[in-house]
């Protein structure tokens, strides 16, 4: 269980300050069966954190390697530069 919520924590921290309400977030299935989980777990990190009004439309779907998902994550990971830089230390205020 670990490893969903470490994965939903990250991606809200990924979308929380970049969306609106009306956004839709697209999240690739990495792990089949539990995405109403991590669903639920971004759900309530939105409202633990006072942005009730601004959770997203969350779906899954395959991003595939020929998305610009892909494309943005591979050359930011080959660079060793990124938009956003996520300690330990934010994962686990919001895993604990």
């Amino acid at each position: 269980m670990l490893m969903i919520k470490t994965f939903s924590v990250l991606v809200y921290i990924l979308i929380k300050d970049r969306l609106k309400s009306t956004d839709d977030v697209y999240i690739d299935r990495e792990y089949e069966g539990y995405n109403k989980l991590i669903k639920q777990i971004i759900i309530d990190l939105y409202e633990d954190n006072g942005n009730a009004a601004e959770k997203p439309s969350l779906h899954f779907a395959n991003i595939g390697k020929k998305s610009r998902a892909h494309f943005l994550a591979i050359n930011a990971y080959r660079k060793k530069k990124a938009d956003l830089k996520v300690t330990s230390g934010d994962v686990l205020k919001l895993v604990l």
